[in-house]
C-alpha cells in the first residue's frame, strides 16, 4: 500500500477518497461540534490546554499527503474563536483569565489524568495541570508561574 501512494497521481486519489468520507463524517458531526457551538468572543469562562503534537484530538490539521488545511479543526481553531490568552514558556507571570495552556511534546493527551510516560517524564506536567485547574476554580484565573518554572509549556 505504501508503494502505491508515492506517486501523485495516487495521493490525488486517495485525497479525493479521504475527502468524501471527511465531508461525510464532519456532516453528522456538525451539529456537536464545539467550534460550532459557541460565538465568536464567548464572554463566558473558558480554561483550556493542549499537549504538543497531540495526536487523539489535534491541536490543528495543517495541509499533508492525505488531507487538506483544516482551519476550523483541533484544540487551537477553538480557543483562538473564544479568544482565549496563550500561555505558553515565552508568556509573563501575570494571572490570565482566560487561559489556553499549551504544553510542550512530553504532555500526552492523558497526561492530566496520569503521568503516562514510562519514565515519568510527564509528571512535572500532570502536576502543573492540576495546579492550574485548582487555580482557576478558586480565583477565576492562572498565574503561570509554576508552569514557567518546571519549563513544561511549548
Amino acid at each position: 500500500m505504501i508503494g502505491f501512494v508515492q506517486s501523485d497521481e495516487n495521493k490525488a486519489k486517495v485525497l479525493e477518497q479521504t475527502l468524501q468520507f471527511a465531508y461525510a463524517t464532519q456532516t453528522v458531526l456538525d451539529g456537536i461540534d464545539p467550534i460550532n457551538n459557541v460565538d465568536s468572543g464567548f464572554a463566558g469562562k473558558i480554561m483550556m490546554a493542549q499537549s504538543s503534537n497531540d495526536t487523539t484530538v489535534p491541536n490543528n490539521v495543517p495541509e499533508g499527503s492525505f488531507t487538506t488545511v483544516a482551519p476550523f479543526a483541533g484544540t487551537e481553531a477553538l480557543a483562538n474563536k473564544v479568544g482565549l490568552t496563550a500561555i505558553t514558556s515565552g508568556s509573563s507571570s501575570t494571572a490570565v483569565s482566560s487561559p489556553f495552556l499549551r504544553y510542550d511534546s512530553t504532555a500526552l493527551h492523558s497526561t492530566f489524568i496520569v503521568p503516562m510516560r514510562s519514565d515519568v517524564s510527564d509528571g512535572n506536567h500532570h502536576y502543573n495541570m492540576l495546579d492550574a485547574v485548582v487555580q482557576y476554580t478558586k480565583t477565576g484565573s492562572v498565574t503561570p508561574t509554576a508552569a514557567l518554572a518546571l519549563g513544561v509549556l511549548e
